[in-house]
């Protein structure tokens, strides 16, 4: 089997994966219910490249689709939003409404890249590497059609009806897919595990408090299945993007124990050096973070680029205390 072509994970559900930048993935996920949808779309190039051609050897149009249901605004998530609608004319696009930024302006896809290089000039580099490839990755502006409301309900046909549950700390507007009947939930970046780099931390661009929120919230759900945006590494070095039964508990309860270890170990730097800049509070608690985590820091700065936006959520919080 090709390692993109459309895997069927649940009954009427498939997985796409979808490449992006230098060998990353993103997942793409297809309801078959009599009014399909599909949640998130990969980058620009994904619909036709990828994820229409493995719907079709599954014997799937994507054409049929109806609901375009994005978990958040960032850019491997609706990057292909504007290609989706070319060959699915009828579908409507679906987001929260605190990610409306996303969809019409290039800029905000920098910002917290921006942000975090303004504290930290060494990785000036190798951000602009990232950021420039959102350009070409992207089709902007993109139209959303209905903007979610608390709790909305989004009706499949056939009795499959999803509810959206606001699950910030990633992105501010980050909503989960729950589909009761099963206890199925699709999670976007919502819950993470240590990331999807080994090597790295969880990436957490909006709320280090929310995320550990949001992720209780989840493990109150029970959820049966999880299917997630990318493959979430566990504390076993395990890569997956659906986890079911006793590993999905285990896999939220140790997300939300490593977050939590996390903003215990940048609290204790922050109160050590409270006069320090962000850049020593991080490389302080990365040494330590080092002895549980099998972290890869870059050997010139004691530092790792995407491990420092969940400490930054972090040490932002401490100081606005």
């Amino acid at each position: 089997m090709s390692e993109n072509a459309a895997v069927q994970e649940l009954d009427g559900v498939w997985r796409i994966t979808c490449p992006f930048a230098a060998g990353s993935q993103v997942m793409a996920y297809f309801i078959a219910a009599p009014q399909p949808a599909i949640i998130d779309t990969g980058v620009s190039a994904s619909p036709r490249a990828v994820i229409g051609p493995a719907l079709a050897a599954a014997g799937l149009d994507l054409a049929d689709t109806r609901f375009i249901l994005n978990t958040h605004g960032h850019w491997d998530h609706m990057g292909g939003n504007e290609a989706l609608r070319g060959i699915a004319s009828g579908a409507q696009v679906v987001a929260h409404p605190a990610e409306e930024r996303f969809f019409h302006d290039i800029a905000t896809h920098t910002r917290s890249y921006r942000d975090l290089v303004a504290e930290l000039p060494a990785f000036a580099a190798l951000a602009t590497a990232y950021t420039g490839q959102f350009a070409d990755n992207i089709g902007l502006p993109t139209q959303v059609d209905v903007w979610l409301t608390a709790e909305q309900e989004i009706d499949l046909g056939g009795g499959i009806v999803l509810q959206a549950i606001h699950l910030p700390g990633h992105a501010h507007g980050l909503v989960g897919y729950w589909w009761p009947e099963r206890r199925l939930l699709f999670t976007g970046d919502g819950v993470q595990g240590l990331g999807s780099q080994v090597g790295s931390f969880p990436l957490v661009f909006a709320s280090a408090a929310d995320y550990r929120a949001s992720i209780a919230r989840i493990i109150e759900l029970e959820p049966a299945a999880l299917c997630m945006g990318h493959n979430f590494l566990d504390r076993e070095g395990r890569q997956a993007a659906v986890r079911r039964g006793p590993a999905a508990t285990r896999f939220l309860r140790e997300s939300l124990e490593i977050t939590e270890h996390v903003a215990e170990v940048v609290g204790a730097a922050a109160t050590a050096a409270p006069d320090y800049p962000f850049e020593e509070i991080a490389r302080a608690a990365l040494a330590v973070l080092c002895e549980t985590y099998p972290l890869q820091l870059d050997p010139a700065t004691g530092l790792h680029l995407r491990a420092l936006f969940l400490l930054q959520a972090i040490w932002r919080e401490l100081r606005s205390q």
